[in-house]
């Protein structure tokens, strides 16, 4: 169970949900295109025994606002991530991103610099930005239409596994599956539409402050040599990778995720004190 509340506030002109735990240096928690912000219920548990956690509810998912269109671009995102900081009166947290997460979290970082003091990257989702318009828009409709021809709980159903490991114990499934089921379409097919037109290695090379990428060594998904190159991409920083984990590594490999991101965080923290 979370030992947070769910909180809701307006952050400039949209409402925006997330999850608080705990107190003292501010750690913010990107969850991933499936995901929501209870996905890190783990997390917010653990790390609030020394930090202040707060995980958001993306928007136009949970109770958070869709944003204003249904064509966003990545930088949208990062805006309204801003807005929330803003509006908690957090000024430079360690932002962790996981999956889609990542690109947002990559794309704060490289347009707003100032207010971060470091970055965590986990299973990195980099964009399709890269490819042809006509690949792009072929990636987008096949992806929405599994979701409209299917409804969001088969949807869920039959992406769930693909998330872990083969490994992976039905409890790791269930997570996933039930976070994932939670999703709003509208919600879903406007992140599907950033993620189809970002690039995030576009901008890697404008990251300037202490940055950690690591994903599971079984991720299909986001494979391991994708964030390889992300963490080579970007000035300093460092990659790990958590042995026999998937896509969902902070759901499958809590503590071997801890291991090589609470240093990193500690090391943050006690830099700032």
């Amino acid at each position: 169970m979370i030992d947070a509340s769910e909180r809701i506030v307006r952050a400039r002109n949209a409402q925006r949900a997330y999850f608080e735990a705990g107190s003292g240096e501010p750690v913010v928690l990107l969850h991933g295109i499936g995901a929501r912000a209870f996905s890190w219920e783990t997390q917010l548990a653990r790390w609030s025994n020394a930090y202040r956690v707060v995980a958001w509810d993306a928007p136009g998912y949970g109770h958070s606002d869709d944003l204003p269109h249904s064509e966003p671009e990545t930088a949208e995102y990062a805006d309204a991530l801003l807005d929330l900081l803003d509006t908690l009166a957090i000024e430079r947290p360690i932002v962790v991103g996981h999956s889609l997460g990542a690109l947002i979290a990559g794309t704060f970082a490289a347009r707003h610099p100032q207010r971060l003091s470091a970055l965590v990257l986990l299973s990195v989702a980099c964009g399709y930005g890269h490819l042809s318009f006509i690949d792009r828009e072929r990636l987008f409709a096949t992806r929405a239409g599994d979701l409209q021809a299917m409804g969001i709980a088969e949807f869920a159903q039959k992406r769930a596994a693909s998330i872990v490991s083969p490994h992976a114990l039905p409890e790791h499934i269930a997570r996933v599956r039930d976070a994932m089921s939670s999703i709003r379409e509208s919600g879903y097919l406007a992140a599907m539409r950033m993620l189809t037109n970002g690039d995030l290695l576009a901008i890697t090379p404008n990251i300037r402050v202490p940055t950690l990428v690591a994903c599971g060594s079984v991720d299909t998904v986001t494979p391991p040599e994708q964030n390889r190159r992300v963490a080579e991409s970007i000035p300093g920083a460092a990659f790990a990778l958590v042995d026999g984990a998937g896509h969902a590594v902070y759901v499958e490999r809590p503590d071997e995720l801890e291991a090589c991101v609470l240093p990193f965080i500690s090391s943050i923290a006690k830099r700032r004190s």
